[in-house]
């Protein structure tokens, strides 16, 4: 993308809470999130609202701020360079645990032991695995609520 070019990215209908990571190859470039509303205003000049703004690391997650349709755009206006960008959607956080099981089969799953673990004797309740791009944004944040 050009230093005057505009990439816009209809993600159609998303929820509030769910992950917008966008990854740029190349230079910094300005990033937005927006509604309807406000793309229309950016795209006519005038003054419009986003969560966003100058990225210069690569990937960059945003929360989707309320349920709805959203756009990113991305743009090169007052920047040097060029880049390429890529956006997906990440799902969002969890719902609540529930704090007991109760009936069936899942009942008699919590009650069996766990297997024997060979390296150490502590015994966990979850695993979670991740990609060391995801430790501080998802593994963390889950870790820490599971703990409480």
């Amino acid at each position: 993308m050009a230093s005057g070019d505009i990439q816009v990215f209809d993600l159609s209908n998303l929820k509030r809470g769910q992950i917008v990571e966008v990854t740029l190859k190349g230079s910094v470039a300005n990033v937005r999130l927006m509604d309807r509303t406000n793309l229309n205003a950016f795209k006519a000049g005038r003054r419009h609202r986003y969560a966003g703004g100058l990225v210069r690391r690569s990937p960059h997650r945003m929360a989707v701020p309320s349920s709805g349709h959203w756009y990113v755009t991305v743009d090169m206006m007052g920047l040097r360079g060029s880049t390429r960008a890529g956006v997906r959607v990440l799902p969002g956080p969890l719902p609540t645990a529930r704090q007991s099981l109760s009936g069936g089969a899942l009942s008699e799953i919590a009650m069996n032991e766990p297997p024997a673990l060979a390296m150490d004797s502590e015994v966990r309740d979850v695993f979670i695995s991740h990609a060391s791009e995801d430790k501080a944004a998802v593994a963390r944040p889950l870790a820490e609520a599971l703990r409480e």
